[in-house]
């Protein structure tokens, strides 16, 4: 996936405005202007000459304006006036929506609806044909360094699926603690456009072009899948590296002499799984039921059993899970190569299954 970085211009530090713009537009990042008003999110900020400003200065640079108001229309017209590029305004507003939206496709720019955590996404659904992004935030409008909201991300997971099933065009943005504990969940859930602001970029490095290069450095770390098996499971894992192969998919074989044990498999598997967030594992035995009992009692490793493609699809959208266990003398080649298919293109998520997944590991034993 081609990401794109809209960069919150509220987060930046006076001293490193003009220069932080400069090197965002060279490096073709996209500008992210806050509009706020008291009485949608009881904070206000909105630099008219700011805005003047910038598209002065850099005319080809690409403002992503988000507008939280209950009447965005108060702002749209001034912001078609500057050509700001993208323009969302929230759905929870008291606007005419519908009419909105002509009003910006008609001077030939790209419109978008921001929905705020805790509104129910089918208030959408009326208008994602007809609108080239879609906001979601995942925390509450108004100051930065807010709590990141994670069960938001099923909206993300819920907007990408219905793209890809009607066709639509719009790109998703998620707004709100982008950073670097929590990118990894954001892209997985199928994001397009990331929100970077102060705990993203801004301080990461008093200098931009090294903030710049820090946040290059976590957003673009490549996920691993790693492999392990007994004896009796090697010759599926073998199965499973030919495919893996087909799907252009990154693994690390740990196999050796198949001298190793079930037990021992497991743990060293989730040792190198647990190294990055992203990362995930394939067991192989002869069940697989032994490889994830060992795995399951390793904090954080979310193992599953599965032998069909239900069960695959269940392990990924409600558990989560981060190793596949599969038994070569349960599933065939024909039909692991189904569950793979399934399980790699399955997304968590999240919502209401958030709090019961965060409740496996038993706290305080």
């Amino acid at each position: 996936m081609s990401r794109k970085y809209s960069i919150s211009m509220m987060c930046a530090q006076k001293d490193m405005l003009e220069s932080a713009l400069e090197f965002i537009v060279v490096h073709n990042g996209l500008i992210h202007i806050d509009i706020m008003d008291k009485d949608f999110s009881n904070f206000e900020g909105f630099d008219y000459e700011k805005i003047v400003w910038i598209r002065k200065k850099y005319p080809f640079a690409i403002m992503d304006v988000h507008i939280m108001s209950r009447h965005p229309e108060k702002y749209v017209r001034f912001c078609i006036d500057n050509r700001c590029d993208i323009i969302s305004f929230h759905i929870e507003g008291d606007q005419k929506t519908a009419v909105l939206l002509a009003e910006i496709h008609e001077a030939g720019l790209k419109t978008g609806l921001a929905i705020k955590p805790d509104s129910k996404l089918d208030i959408l659904y009326d208008y994602l044909n007809n609108v080239d992004l879609i906001n979601v935030m995942t925390v509450y409008p108004g100051l930065a360094g807010q709590e990141f909201q994670k069960t938001e991300l099923n909206k993300v997971v819920c907007l990408k699926n219905i793209k890809s099933q009607n066709g639509y065009t719009y790109d998703i943005e998620v707004d709100g603690s982008c950073n670097e504990k929590h990118f990894y969940m954001i892209e997985e859930a199928g994001a397009d456009i990331f929100v970077m602001g102060a705990s993203g970029l801004f301080d990461l490095s008093n200098s931009i072009d090294k903030a710049w290069e820090k946040m290059i450095a976590y957003t673009s770390v490549e996920p691993l899948i790693y492999l392990h098996a007994d004896l009796v499971g090697n010759p599926l894992k073998e199965h499973i590296k030919a495919w893996l192969d087909i799907n252009r998919l990154h693994y690390i074989d740990l196999y050796t002499d198949g001298l190793e044990e079930y037990p021992e498999c497991a743990r060293m598997l989730c040792k190198f799984v647990l190294e990055n967030p992203r990362n995930c594992g394939i067991l192989c035995c002869g069940t697989g039921i032994g490889m994830s009992m060992v795995s399951n009692k390793i904090p954080q490793i979310r193992a599953a059993v599965v032998s069909d493609c239900y069960s695959a699809r269940m392990a990924k959208e409600h558990n989560n899970a981060n190793v596949l266990c599969l038994g070569s003398r349960v599933v065939t080649k024909e039909k692991v190569y189904m569950i793979l298919d399934i399980f790699f293109n399955s997304r968590y998520l999240y919502g209401k299954h958030t709090s019961r997944v965060e409740r496996y590991e038993i706290k305080g034993h």
